[in-house]
């Protein structure tokens, strides 16, 4: 029976402010409403999620938010700090000295940006979600499929572990999502840093629910296109996973026990006993941001290696054998 792997982790969503407007965002909102969380509340619930024995943190936010009016005073006023990404450096670090791996999606930054924040991250990643222009990104220009290419090949030719993604649903083909993870093996058979792929069906009232039959026919797709080594994930609180594992699912992603889904607030995460059962008799697997085979100098800072080096995980390579 195949392994299925997971991450226990922490979300830590820094604003809800977004310079995109995406027709079935859940996530952005207005800036006089937008949240942005300071250092303090991070490591509060950094040191919580320690406790609960999470080993990574997810950190996101919404894209260029610098470049919303108002945005950079009220960082400002709530953070004392002139930047996100100076704030995003600053907590990474701290959850690394706690003993946390971040795992950060910044959305789209410019090649050096990227560098400095790879250095205190295990893993990075950018959602892809479709190589087509779809109308539901009209006013999103972070979403052009060039520029997130670019992105992901940037993080390539620096080396660093990454997932990507389809997002299903947004108004793309079925020839649109074959041309993705055709884009998405074209650059990982250049720079070998993919990860996992993330097969995620749309979650909003504004757009067609996704069928099961899509989301299992992509995932069949994926497998058969991708690299073996790529481990296709499927969010377990947005689909049933069951029947999705004979069609190439490996991966859940993070689950958290802590926080909850900020991207999709409505889906709880599934208690890890109930997933168990749902899977077994596949056995369910803990992993670490990192994947084993990323777990060396050439992929992976010395200020990351020495994190997992003080909690033990570079005996273990990982809490799961699989790659």
């Amino acid at each position: 029976m195949p392994e299925i792997t997971f991450s226990k982790n922490v979300f830590l969503p820094l604003t809800t402010a977004c310079s995109d407007t995406c027709y079935y965002c859940n996530f952005k909102d207005d800036i006089r409403k937008a949240n942005i969380m300071d250092f303090k509340e991070a490591k509060r619930i950094l040191q919580k999620a320690k406790k609960a024995d999470c080993k990574e943190v997810l950190i996101t936010f919404g894209s260029k938010p610098h470049s919303v009016y108002g945005f950079k005073e009220k960082l400002r006023q709530k953070t004392g700090y002139e930047s996100i990404y100076e704030l995003l450096l600053d907590i990474c670090k701290e959850a690394l000295k706690i003993g946390l791996l971040p795992h950060s999606n910044p959305g789209l930054i410019d090649k050096d940006t990227l560098g400095a924040i790879a250095r205190y991250n295990a893993s990075m990643g950018l959602m892809l979600e479709t190589t087509a222009e779809v109308s539901a990104h009209k006013y999103s220009p972070t979403k052009s499929p060039q520029k997130r290419l670019k992105f992901i090949e940037n993080a390539g030719k620096l080396k660093i572990p990454f997932t990507t993604g389809l997002l299903i649903g947004i108004g793309e083909r079925e020839k649109d999502r074959r041309d993705s993870l055709l884009a998405i093996k074209k650059l990982h058979m250049k720079y070998a840093h993919i990860q996992e792929v993330i097969i995620q069906p749309i979650k909003s009232e504004k757009m067609p629910p996704v069928k099961y039959e899509t989301i299992k026919q992509t995932v069949h797709i994926a497998r058969q296109i991708l690299p073996e080594e790529i481990k296709i994930q499927v969010p377990p609180n947005l689909e049933k996973i069951k029947d999705l594992l004979d069609c190439g699912v490996r991966d859940l992603g993070g689950i958290s026990p802590i926080t909850y889904d900020y991207i999709n607030p409505d889906f709880a995460w599934p208690a890890i006993k109930s997933l168990e059962k749902e899977l077994a008799p596949n056995k369910l697997k803990e992993r670490l941001a990192v994947y084993p085979r990323y777990i060396n100098q050439k992929w992976v800072s010395r200020e990351v290696l020495e994190c997992m080096e003080r909690e033990g995980w570079l005996d273990e390579k990982c809490c799961s054998t699989g790659s």
